[in-house]
């Protein structure tokens, strides 16, 4: 009677509080096809790398001990801060606050998707927190459905800049599928799962526009390729979780570099994910202090493995750097942070049978920016917000 009489009051007393909803908000409606406007002037770019998941935490001393040169380059050399994330901390809200410069209650992606419960035609928008709600979608009591760039209520900054003249070069970013028209080129964060072949990827719009289809498809084998020569013939279970996501950043590293050598961008954007899926996996090996329970054997087997990942995105980092010229501006930005999962997050996952996962970004870490040019003054900045990158650009 207890536990009842709480779970009522739970919930009825935030509804009384809250009062009565709102409308949501109108999908944007910008041009179906992009209006012919003079390019700006000029040669600057404005180039951005997004570190899904990168902890500045794990950075600032492996910088600091000269494992990652180029990550500590950006410390001595540029800006950085810390910047207040969004929640639900999940890629589609997050991403979609970034591109658009505005909160998810004005931008129409609240979580990465709608929940439908069963024998209802009534959309959720959100799933609490604390309570296990995603174990109904886990089991089917709730039914997914993703989020598409259609849902998206506000215009993003590749569409604001392309208005303006901008060539842009956008590449992986969350909820954009399908893709949709801009000044420049555009491959959705759809594209590696479905490339299989040319005419599948026509079909499905996981790029703009259609002509850049070969260029990004040639691309994205031979990455695959020289990725599956580097793996490892038998990975383990755990390290081949991380193996499709890490790959997939090398793809779109390419991806992203032959599309601009055919179309060049003044403004590029490319999300890398290994990092995000490395932390979930390999967090408790590389701060076991902040687990107690990993023995000497992991230690031996995992104790690096979160570092080589992060010294491979320092690398990629290295080459970005050497492209930047006289008055462009780069910025590398995390959107949210990495931290150990609570002890009974870990115990439920091991009750559903999921025992490896050790990092979360459920409690809304902060991620970061850098900043890095020839404009940029360098130091360490207060707190900035993911939603001041859109009007920063």
């Amino acid at each position: 009677a207890a536990l009842a009489s709480t779970l009522m009051v739970s919930m009825a007393v935030p509804l009384m509080l809250r009062g009565p909803g709102s409308e949501a908000p109108e999908k944007a409606r910008w041009p179906a096809n992009v209006p012919e406007v003079a390019e700006p002037a000029g040669g600057a770019r404005v180039v951005m790398v997004l570190l899904e998941g990168a902890s500045l935490e794990l950075i600032a001393p492996a910088a600091a001990e000269g494992r990652l040169p180029n990550f500590g380059r950006l410390l001595e050399r540029g800006a950085s801060l810390h910047l207040a994330t969004v929640r639900p901390t999940q890629p589609g809200p997050v991403w979609a606050a970034v591109a658009t410069g505005k909160l998810p209650f004005k931008n129409g992606i609240r979580s990465s998707a709608t929940y439908t419960p069963l024998a209802s035609a009534d959309a959720i928008e959100v799933l609490p927190d604390y309570c296990y709600s995603h174990a109904l979608v886990e089991y089917g009591f709730l039914r997914e459905r993703v989020h598409t760039s259609g849902d998206v209520a506000a215009r993003p900054i590749w569409s604001l800049l392309g208005a303006q003249g901008v060539r842009v070069g956008i590449v992986n970013w969350s909820v954009t599928q399908p893709a949709r028209d801009v000044r420049g080129y555009l491959v959705t964060d759809r594209f590696e799962r479905r490339f299989a072949s040319v005419v599948d990827v026509e079909n499905i719009g996981v790029i703009w526009p259609r002509e850049a289809v070969p260029a990004a498809v040639t691309a994205a084998s031979e990455a695959r390729r020289r990725a599956q020569a580097s793996a490892p013939t038998a990975p383990d279970s755990v390290s081949q979780l991380v193996v499709s996501p890490c790959a997939a950043d090398q793809a779109h590293e390419q991806i992203a570099a032959a599309l601009d050598a055919r179309d060049r961008s003044r403004f590029q954007a490319v999300r890398y994910e290994c990092l995000d899926a490395a932390g979930h996996y390999f967090l408790r090996y590389a701060a076991p202090g902040a687990f107690g329970d990993v023995s000497d054997d992991e230690l031996r087997r995992y104790g690096g493995v979160l570092a080589a990942h992060y010294a491979e995105a320092d690398r990629m980092l290295g080459r970005v750097m050497a492209a930047v010229r006289p008055g462009d501006l780069l910025l590398v930005v995390s959107g949210f942070g990495m931290e150990p999962m609570s002890v009974g997050k870990r115990l439920l996952e091991r009750f559903v049978g999921n025992p490896e996962p050790s990092g979360t970004h459920e409690p809304a870490p902060d991620g970061f920016l850098f900043a890095f040019g020839t404009e940029v003054r360098p130091g360490r900045l207060t707190r900035g917000s993911v939603v001041d990158l859109a009007p920063t650009i």
